[in-house]
């Protein structure tokens, strides 16, 4: 009889790839659980956090703009695709980002907190203050 397959053995199996040097194959397993029947938002950051340290930043961005556009609720991909382009110098795209989300819905707490925490750290205070009093 074998272990069972379920997304918290694969993230620990992921992480003991990592820390046995094996990025590659973390990623492969990692990969597994962003698509399928139930793709995990936590999965393609992990994923990515991995691609960044091995200095693929241009594939993290790929995947993360993949995993923003086909699950616009997911946060924690969005949160970390604006902290990307907020680094590249594309904070307009980055603040999109989020106004597109709070079209999609406007009760969306994390996107209105990180559009806040974006306009703040972009010098617009009073705008970012204003976002987060909503």
């Amino acid at each position: 009889m074998g272990l069972a397959v379920t997304p918290a053995a694969e993230f620990r199996r992921a992480w003991a790839q990592v820390v046995a040097g094996d990025h590659d194959a973390a990623i492969d397993t990692l990969g597994c659980l962003t698509h399928g029947s139930r793709p995990s938002p936590h999965a393609v950051t992990q994923l990515c956090r991995i691609l960044l340290s091995d200095g693929r930043s241009a594939e993290a961005t790929a995947r993360l703009r993949k995993a923003v556009d086909k699950h616009p609720k997911w946060a924690p991909p969005r949160d970390m695709l604006a902290t990307l382009l907020l680094r590249a110098g594309a904070s307009e795209e980055a603040e999109q980002l989020y106004r597109d989300a709070l079209v999609g819905l406007p009760t969306d707490a994390s996107a209105r907190t990180g559009l806040g925490r974006l306009l703040l750290a972009l010098g617009r205070g009073d705008d970012g203050i204003a976002e987060l009093r909503v």
